[in-house]
């Protein structure tokens, strides 16, 4: 180990620590796993002699697989939900993702290609094993390894799924839909329920409340209003099933899930009871494979992006404007006399950068900087629920009844933005009825 790679490693370790540093993630300044692949290699070569060449090739596949994880060490901190095999799935529709993580995931690229390239260049000169014991034995005094705590975490999570499914009962949340499903005389006959993307709770009252406050400044015209919040852990499809299936997904591919584990959904109970169900999302359904399980659910109506022509586009996921979706939503309520719509809205997905077309919400009354990602998001939640007001006045809406839930709450991705906001792992919920005539 000369000192050019010596002085590369740290150079890369520092790197990645100054990079989680700014985001207040937790890592070690040294990663002692590029230093141990090193030592690993060297012992094999004692047995099994490798050309210089092959034992170049070797070490850089181990780099590139040691960044890998040392970075997605990193991205489970901030989605403490994902599996392995959940990274690979997504990285299919990351071109559809939002422009601020298509950037990331080439930033990531780029950054680990050229650190591959300069590591490349270096000559490994194949010295004495002893030369190399002391190096390795002060790194190891002062880091530690990033590979084993991300094994630690997927080990964990893997110890969660139950024989050979992928859907197991919820045991362990609330879930706002509760109301719905253990009714069966006093549901009313038109149902609105919304999971508003990352919609959280926020440590003070009053923010939770600013938002919320076009909604209450017409609470004469509603019955039984209440809000609240309860602790959830999990991506949007699993929100989506908390609440739709009352279930918990293991994995983000839905694909894994058989179909006859959707038997038992919400909307399949409620079209047997004589309810027409409609589903309405604003951007394509094969993420998350909704278009299969939708169906399986007990959607009969299912509408995505392409059915949804009138509304504006959006950037995010490339999809419709949740604020020209009312609309469509209404619509669907007044030409139905016994309905269940439920629709996931999208627009407040992070990076929250979208187009504003109501900006309502004073960060900077409640100290918060104002481009930070926790204003971005809040400034997006009070357009949602500003023209979710409007509508409650249309003499259309009248009688409807109306649940709105957050999905999880918002991912912060420089979490310094978060800490004095949000609330860790809670969802926010909202439910009232418009008086009907």
């Amino acid at each position: 180990m000369n000192n050019k790679h010596i002085f590369i490693i740290i150079v890369l370790n520092l790197v990645l620590y100054a990079f989680s540093y700014s985001l207040n993630i937790e890592r070690h300044v040294i990663n002692i796993d590029y230093v141990l692949i090193f030592f690993l290699l060297i012992i094999a070569d004692k047995f099994f002699p490798i050309k210089n060449r092959i034992f170049s090739l070797l070490y850089l596949f181990s780099l590139f697989v040691l960044i890998i994880i040392d970075m997605l060490s990193l991205v489970i901190q901030v989605f403490p939900f994902l599996y392995l095999e959940d990274f690979f799935y997504l990285m299919i529709f990351s071109l559809h993702g939002p422009r601020n993580y298509r950037n990331w995931f080439l930033t990531i690229t780029i950054l680990t290609i050229i650190i591959l390239l300069v590591f490349s260049k270096i000559e490994y000169q194949k010295c004495e094993l002893k030369n190399k014991v002391l190096a390795i034995f002060v790194f190891m005094l002062i880091g530690n390894s990033q590979s084993l705590i991300f094994i630690a975490d997927q080990v964990s999570k893997y110890k969660k799924i139950e024989d050979e499914y992928y859907l197991n009962d919820n045991k362990q949340y609330d879930y706002l839909s509760k109301d719905i499903v253990s009714s069966t005389s006093s549901k009313s006959e038109k149902i609105l329920f919304i999971i508003n993307e990352s919609w959280g709770s926020t440590y003070k009252e009053e923010i939770q409340k600013s938002i919320l406050n076009p909604i209450y400044m017409n609470k004469d015209d509603y019955e039984n209003i209440s809000d609240g919040s309860f602790k959830f852990s999990g991506s949007t499809v699993s929100g989506e099933l908390r609440e739709l299936c009352q279930k918990q997904a293991v994995v983000m591919n839905i694909t894994k899930i058989k179909d006859e584990e959707f038997n038992n959904c919400l909307p399949l109970k409620l079209r047997q009871q004589g309810y027409e169900t409609y589903a309405m999302h604003g951007t394509n359904g094969d993420l998350y494979d909704r278009k299969r399980w939708y169906n399986l659910a007990g959607f009969t109506h299912i509408l995505f992006k392409g059915s949804l022509e009138r509304a504006r586009n959006c950037q995010t996921f490339l999809g419709k404007c949740d604020y020209d979706l009312f609309e469509s939503a209404v619509n669907i309520l007044a030409n139905n006399d016994k309905v269940f719509l439920y629709w996931l809205t999208l627009n407040t997905h992070s990076p929250y950068d979208d187009h504003l077309f109501i900006d309502g919400f004073n960060c900077e009354y409640f100290d918060i900087r104002g481009n930070s990602e926790a204003c971005l998001n809040l400034k997006q939640q009070y357009q949602f629920f500003y023209r979710l007001s409007e509508y409650t006045k249309d003499d259309r809406m009248k009688g409807v009844e109306i649940y709105v839930v957050g999905d999880h709450a918002p991912p912060i991705i420089s979490l310094k933005d978060d800490r004095n906001t949000f609330k860790d792992l809670q969802v926010g919920w909202l439910k009232f009825k418009i008086k009907g005539e």
